[in-house]
């Protein structure tokens, strides 16, 4: 799938939550904590409580490839290009973004460790060890990137990524929040749908509350059943403009 109709799918299914906070949720994060993933989760949630993007699907198993959305009679496409379960294998510093006025939506981006910098992009590089589904090669390693508020430091963000373990990750191309790197990779809702898998490849979704979570996850509790969910025929699901799916 080009990288155009993926740009095309983010910009009408989830409009970065980045561009449209405030200058004050967007600069404000938990203290650090230990290295065990709960630092990066606090900062996705606290964008995640700023998101204001339209939430189309029901469940995970509608952000796999055989599920097409029809927007107000535009093309049916999905709205992921692929869903895979990777490692973290190594973190970089992006951009730092500073807003000009209180409230303005998006930013102008100056170097990571710009002092006036108020929100912050990450780039994780991630081992794929299995495609759920979509275009990713298993084996290769694909570069996720993450907008996040202002880091305590750099080395607390990376070593709360490198902390995860397995995680299935439901990413998307050209995301305007990366456009200064178009092979970066975004993730479903701005990083909300980011999620672990334990031994038993059980998912959780942790920056959601566990209601969310396991509404999100019932149809496919485990990566297994994800990749059955994945095998079954091709299926439209038609919203109208206002985000009201059809019959």
């Amino acid at each position: 799938m080009s990288r155009s109709m993926s740009s095309s799918r983010l910009g009408r299914f989830c409009a970065a939550t980045v561009a449209v906070c405030s200058v004050a949720a967007c600069g404000t994060v938990a203290p650090p904590a230990a290295a065990d993933g709960s630092y990066v989760i606090e900062q996705l949630q606290a964008m995640n409580e700023i998101r204001n993007g339209a939430r189309y699907f029901a469940d995970i198993t509608e952000l796999l490839d055989n599920t097409r959305f029809e927007v107000a009679g535009s093309p049916a496409i999905p709205l992921t290009d692929a869903v895979v379960v990777g490692r973290v294998a190594a973190v970089e510093p992006g951009a730092g973004f500073r807003v000009e006025g209180e409230d303005a939506p998006g930013g102008i981006q100056v170097d990571f460790e710009d002092d006036r910098a108020l929100w912050h992009t990450v780039h994780v590089q991630v081992d794929v060890d299995q495609v759920v589904s979509g275009d990713a090669i298993e084996g290769t390693t694909v570069t996720v990137g993450f907008a996040l508020g202002t880091p305590e430091t750099f080395d607390e963000m990376a070593d709360g990524f490198l902390a995860m373990g397995d995680l299935l990750l439901f990413l998307l191309g050209g995301s305007p929040v990366f456009e200064y790197d178009p092979a970066i990779y975004a993730t479903m809702d701005d990083g909300a749908l980011l999620a672990l898998v334990d031994a038993k490849e059980r998912i959780t979704l942790p920056v959601l509350d566990d209601f969310q979570s396991a509404t999100m996850t019932d149809p496919a509790p485990t990566v297994q059943e994800l990749r059955r969910a994945a095998a079954a025929p091709v299926r439209v699901v038609r919203v109208d403009g206002s985000g009201v799916r059809l019959p």
